[in-house]
């Protein structure tokens, strides 16, 4: 039962959502973007589809990477830094089935959850990349994702796009966002031994959060990309991720990508935010 209603709530929102974007047309998308990715695979996640469509008509693509990846997965099976050159391979090949060159990719190569350290350094970079390509659009992570590489990494692009002497259009990509509720089940965020109050008040929070949001973004610019004749290459590009999508050593431990939580980003439409 809980779940009936559960599907009926992420129906209707994913509805709202679509019902209140403006849709990019082949117009729309002939504007030469970046996108900038806090790990390796959020730019397929959350703007495959779209860099796949701007491709196919010859609009000019490049990609930020400002993570190495390494702090994804720990095994005894890798050695030192075999994470991230396998991260950044897969990369590479999952740009390449979407139509970017790999000379229209930079690794900015910080360690993971340690993006603050390097704010300075990170602005100065990204306003030269900016200003060298001055791209029409700049895609980065949404402003309600909760991952602390997506908060910083949005946090240091607004920052460096405050110091250029033209505005692009900003689209906001949403990753994290689609691990609350209704849009998956949420595991539980407080152990058994807490007490069944921590535990509902724990999921409550959850569910507000998403509400809150759906409500208070009502009236704001929203934009969509239709990717369903694309979500076959989208796919492809994805499982170019194997350190992601796979267990690549028999370890229990070595986590990969939620098949329910990867339904959000393979759906009708890709949904961005309008920077307000």
């Amino acid at each position: 039962m809980k779940n009936i209603a559960r599907n009926i709530i992420k129906s209707f929102m994913r509805l709202g959502y679509y019902w209140l974007s403006f849709e990019l047309t082949d117009q729309f998308l002939k504007q030469s973007c970046i996108v900038f990715s806090p790990h390796q695979d959020d730019e397929t996640l959350g703007c495959g589809g779209t860099i796949i469509k701007k491709r196919q008509l010859s609009v000019p693509v490049k990609i930020v990477f400002m993570t190495d990846g390494g702090g994804s997965h720990q095994s005894p099976n890798l050695k030192s830094g075999e994470l991230v050159r396998m991260r950044e391979a897969e990369a590479i090949e999952a740009a390449q089935v979407m139509g970017v060159k790999k000379e229209d990719l930079y690794f900015l190569r910080c360690r993971e959850k340690e993006l603050s350290r390097y704010q300075g350094w990170l602005k100065n970079r990204i306003i030269k990349i900016i200003e060298d390509f001055q791209p029409e659009e700049i895609f980065i992570p949404y402003a309600k994702d909760s991952h602390i590489d997506h908060i910083v990494t949005r946090d240091i692009v607004l920052n460096a796009i405050n110091e250029l002497d033209y505005t692009p259009k900003i689209c906001e990509y949403p990753i994290w966002y689609w691990t609350y509720w209704p849009w998956i089940t949420p595991k539980p965020l407080a152990p058994a031994s807490s007490g069944i109050l921590i535990r509902w008040k724990t999921r409550l929070k959850r569910v507000l959060i998403t509400l809150s949001d759906f409500i208070s973004t009502r009236y704001a610019p929203r934009y969509k990309v239709k990717v369903e004749d694309i979500l076959n290459i989208k796919w492809e590009a994805l499982n170019k991720y194997r350190s992601q999508m796979t267990r690549l050593f028999d370890d229990p431990a070595w986590a990969v990508l939620d098949r329910k939580w990867l339904k959000n980003f393979f759906s009708k439409y890709e949904v961005f935010f309008a920077k307000q």
